[in-house]
């Protein structure tokens, strides 16, 4: 083999070798005046006047031969190195082969014979029909060119049937040596499944079970590639007794989808057989869904969507699956929650956006579950407020009056200002303002008459600014009313001492109080309006 291999190397070399030189000869002024179609760089002759001129005395042809001959050789020189590092393999390339060396000796056969063919066929054939030796490098060239092609087909096309020969065989083997092992089965001397384990389907969290009957096996274990299942997870349990051999798996989990072996031995003798366990995957179920926005031109884009028995997420946008990119589209799914941020949205991405939860790697048997949303891009826009009271906030004397507002725009103002009667209100021990993010809040602890008023809350940013207002209106306290316990219709005139107010005719009729039942005694009657004289001296809580 090596020798032929050297003889095909030194074949190329002659090949490329008389290539050129009937390169360079075609360009000779000689080979130019006896070949009637050579390259047409020497001599341009009229066959009518029978005159010739030589093309490059003109201006234009001058250096065309010397370029063109440069190029020749140069190309000729390339496909030397190029078919000797993949057409063979000399002592000095350690390349495997491309190409059967056959190919090359015939080859260089075909084009043996095409020179011998021009030599001496050519002075046969009339001037009309005679071909130059320019004609003959396009065929040599052509032929070289779809030789190697022809080759590597026939090769290819070779050895897929030998390797179908080669399958057909072995399946004959193995059927002669599966009915040759089960004769000797019968006399309880060949390992073999009986029945071997089949293809099992679960559903995640469910228990599967695979059966197997393995004739003169003294130990069956399982594995899943490598390795034991056991090593693997406690959910796999094992049993062999006598021929009967099984694997139960509890609990499933899509980790525990795969293929399996059943491993029979027997003083050294062992078989093997390989089964599939799917795990069928839950459909996924979104607890969060994306929700329609409005995001203006230049801002952040955020959506996020909350889902359960998912592997993987994928974001699109009106059909087209989204990727994540450097300081614009990031993208995150963690913990079941999915998230997307575009920054610095165009009017390109406003439309239809799609959150697809697939459980499963395996396509066929993977499920998926989706859902939209729609993304509006509008413009820049002045402020607006929202949550603005419409109608008076009344609050009692003392209390804490509350205003909460939330302030929109973009770009959104960076602060705003709140005015009472047209002043300025300014922070104080009593006056709390906040502002954070567009929502706006006024807190005036222990009001009073003077913080009743109208009140303004304006805010700006460079597209114009916005005043929303409130009416606060301050209530005194009123003094509490009382009445008699008893009829509820008349007002008390006595109190007793267990505080509780009678009117003067209840009072008469009873002996004990109508609510706690103590026993009424005189000093215990007090006048109201010495009750009255008592509550207002004691100080307020």
């Amino acid at each position: 083999m090596i020798s032929a291999q050297n003889l095909a190397c030194c074949l190329i070399v002659w090949y490329f070798v008389h290539m050129s030189v009937i390169v360079i000869a075609s360009y000779t002024k000689h080979w130019a005046v006896n070949d009637e179609f050579h390259m047409g760089v020497w001599p341009n002759c009229d066959f009518n006047t029978s005159g010739c001129y030589r093309d490059t005395d003109i201006e234009g042809y001058r250096y065309l031969p010397v370029v063109l001959l440069l190029i020749s050789l140069l190309v000729c020189l390339i496909l030397l190195v190029i078919s000797m590092l993949l057409l063979c393999k000399c002592s000095w390339i350690k390349k495997r082969p491309r190409l059967h060396v056959a190919g090359t000796i015939v080859l260089c056969i075909v084009d043996t014979s095409a020179v011998i063919a021009f030599v001496f066929a050519s002075p046969q054939l009339t001037k009309s029909y005679r071909f130059g030796w320019s004609f003959f490098l396009a065929v040599s060239a052509a032929i070289y060119t779809a030789l190697p092609c022809v080759v590597l087909l026939t090769r290819t096309l070779y050895y897929k049937l030998k390797l179908k020969y080669m399958e057909r065989r072995a399946l004959k083997y193995m059927e002669r040596r599966a009915s040759t092992s089960s004769e000797r089965d019968t006399h309880g001397r060949t390992l073999i499944f009986k029945e071997p384990p089949k293809n099992v389907s679960v559903n995640i969290g469910e228990t599967v079970s695979v059966h197997a009957i393995v004739l003169n096996a003294n130990k069956v274990y399982w594995c899943k590639g490598r390795d034991h299942v056991r090593s693997i997870s406690p959910s796999f349990q094992e049993a062999f007794n006598g021929q009967n051999a099984s694997l139960t798996l509890t609990n499933a989990r899509p980790q525990d989808d795969g293929e399996y072996t059943c491993v029979a031995e027997n003083y050294g003798q062992g078989i093997k057989q390989t089964f599939s366990i799917f795990v069928n995957r839950v459909k996924p179920v979104f607890r969060k869904i994306p929700k329609d926005v409005i995001v203006y031109l230049g801002s952040t884009l955020r959506l996020e969507a909350v889902v359960e028995n998912a592997d993987t997420v994928s974001w699109l946008h009106d059909g087209e699956i989204l990727n994540n990119s450097r300081n614009k589209i990031a993208m995150n799914f963690l913990h079941g929650t999915a998230s997307l941020i575009i920054r610095g949205v165009t009017r390109e991405n406003e439309g239809n956006y799609t959150c697809c939860a697939k459980s499963g790697v395996n396509t066929p048997r993977a499920k998926e579950e989706s859902v939209h949303c729609y993304v509006k891009i509008k413009e820049s826009e002045v402020p607006s407020f929202t949550n603005v009271p419409k109608s008076v906030v009344k609050v009692r004397r003392h209390k804490t009056l509350e205003i909460a507002i939330k302030v929109h725009g973009f770009p959104l103002p960076e602060q705003v200002t709140w005015f009472k009667d047209g002043e300025p209100l300014l922070r104080s021990r009593e006056i709390i303002l906040q502002y954070l993010d567009g929502d706006s809040s006024l807190l005036i602890h222990d009001t009073g008459p003077l913080n009743s008023g109208l009140y303004e809350c304006c805010a700006e940013n460079e597209y114009g600014n916005t005043t929303c207002r409130i009416q606060v209106q301050i209530l005194q306290e009123e003094p509490e009313v009382f009445q008699c316990v008893v009829c509820l219709t008349g007002r008390p005139t006595h109190v007793l001492r267990c505080g509780h107010a009678y009117c003067a005719v209840c009072l008469k009729n009873l002996s004990n109080c109508a609510t706690c039942r103590k026993s009424i005694q005189s000093q215990d009657i007090i006048r109201i309006y010495w009750f009255y004289l008592f509550t207002l001296l004691t100080p307020r809580k």
